[in-house]
């Protein structure tokens, strides 16, 4: 499939890219690492796994502040800031309700995005990432501890 690379600027004047593959509902995807744009075309495994979700759903991608084709000067590594770019990315192109795949580093900005803005969530997906960060470098936790803040059942 093509994919399509557009820009926009968040609140604080930095430039963002992302990307734009397929049609259909929603599906945005932080970046779960620094760069997510240009692996799509030239690693294959990665290209094939975005193109199955594209062929049912316009998938979103972009590249985090500092890295990639988004700017690259950068002092706040908050998930605050991590969160004003997702919001600016899905503000620019408008879309009123989007799933969210939250993998890696993106869980915890998806997370964020999805408890601020439930209402515009349809689906939350999260694979291989964690709720809070801070909590796994500070302290050794069991799993139980975390489980249920995580998971609302269903």
């Amino acid at each position: 499939m093509e994919q399509h690379i557009g820009f926009c600027t968040n609140p604080d004047g930095a430039r963002i890219a992302y990307a734009v593959i397929g049609n259909g509902p929603p599906i945005v995807m932080p970046p779960g690492y620094f760069v997510v744009i240009n692996p799509y075309k030239s690693v294959p495994e990665i290209r094939n796994y975005l193109d199955s979700l594209a062929r049912y759903h316009t998938v979103v991608m972009y590249d985090m502040r500092g890295a990639g084709l988004s700017d690259r000067k950068r002092t706040d590594f908050s998930l605050e800031s991590e969160l004003v770019d997702l919001e600016t990315v899905i503000n620019h192109l408008k879309l009123d309700k989007v799933a969210l795949l939250g993998a890696g580093m993106g869980g915890p900005i998806a997370i964020a995005y999805a408890a601020k803005y439930p209402e515009r969530v349809t689906h939350l997906v999260l694979y291989g990432t964690y709720a809070n960060h801070g909590k796994y470098l500070s302290e050794e936790i069991k799993t139980s501890e975390v489980v249920p803040k995580i998971w609302t059942g269903g």
